[in-house]
């Protein structure tokens, strides 16, 4: 049983003429910076500072403009319980993908280190086309991947077949070892690895937490009381592999003269590795998976009515 995603509304005319103006015209201008030998530089520092900061501005605009919509759904068989965000167990989910911040944060700290410097020489600084097209590009696809997970919308659904609570993931219920209840919090083990939660999701409504609990006694998924011993030592292993992961990327960016935006995207794939490792463990490859599909759109659906 799959999401079925609604065809995402028109954006109107003045959006996307600002979304191409963001796109195209900074293009047009580090093309002609190369075409004639420029450089990416203005004499009143205020107006360098700017010049500066939109080749981050510019590509982080362009990125929450392309992933601030949230997915919308179609109703199905599921019954639908309530919506869930990035947000709502961050307080327990946390260490999930705690690691893929090392980059972000390695360039953040980065920054922070030159700022008194940077500062007082605002006047001066000079970016090539190249360089600044390399670094729009790196922060247009860093705003993008994380946009995405923040924007993070979902629903946690439920039928005879299993539980859903993501995206891409299905389980089923027979697949399920237990469900962990802490107030209003509840954690999904699956079989692979009853020891460490696989997700989380919350139910603030009582109603919705007495249907749970009928759909768990129906198909006798036990259910246990708080987080398993395990989780706290694995909560641990992550904060110390990220605060690692950010010490050995911050040390390098101050001992030696690797450029920063390479070494954000060398911490960046370390992360990743680091948190597939993570979900090999969580037993997360054991889980079903199951594409979201879109509706078709209109014109579609009419025309395959009409053939019927």
């Amino acid at each position: 049983m799959r999401y079925i995603l609604k065809q995402p509304s028109a954006t109107s005319h003045i959006k996307q003429y600002l979304l191409v103006a963001l796109l195209i015209l900074p293009m047009l201008y580090l093309r002609y910076l190369k075409s004639n030998g420029g450089m990416i530089h203005y004499s009143p520092p205020l107006l360098n500072l700017l010049a500066h900061a939109a080749i981050i501005l510019l590509p982080l605009s362009v990125a929450y403009a392309a992933v601030y919509k949230p997915f919308e759904f179609r109703d199905s068989d599921e019954t639908i319980l309530e919506p869930q965000t990035f947000w709502t167990t961050q307080t327990s989910s946390w260490w999930m993908m705690f690691m893929l911040w090392a980059g972000p944060l390695v360039g953040l700290l980065a920054l922070l280190h030159e700022v008194p410097r940077l500062g007082s020489n605002a006047s001066i600084w000079a970016t090539g086309p190249g360089s600044a097209f390399l670094t729009m590009a790196l922060v247009f696809a860093l705003g993008i991947i994380f946009g995405t997970i923040l924007r993070e919308r979902t629903q946690v659904r439920i039928s005879k077949e299993g539980l859903r609570n993501g995206l891409v993931h299905f389980h089923e219920w027979e697949n399920i070892d237990h469900i962990s209840v802490e107030n209003n919090l509840y954690g999904i083990y699956n079989w692979v690895n009853p020891s460490l939660p696989f997700s989380y999701f919350k139910l603030k409504d009582a109603e919705n937490r007495r249907v749970l609990t009928d759909y768990l006694e129906r198909y006798k998924v036990r259910h246990s009381r708080g987080p398993e011993p395990l989780l706290i030592i694995v909560k641990c292993c992550v904060a110390v592999a990220t605060a690692m992961i950010v010490a050995i990327g911050f040390w390098l960016c101050l001992t030696t003269s690797i450029d920063l935006r390479w070494l954000i995207t060398g911490v960046f794939f370390v992360s990743i590795g680091a948190t597939m490792l993570l979900e090999i463990v969580r037993g997360v490859a054991g889980v079903t998976k199951t594409k979201p599909l879109v509706e078709p759109e209109a014109s579609e659906a009419l025309s395959e009515t009409t053939t019927l």
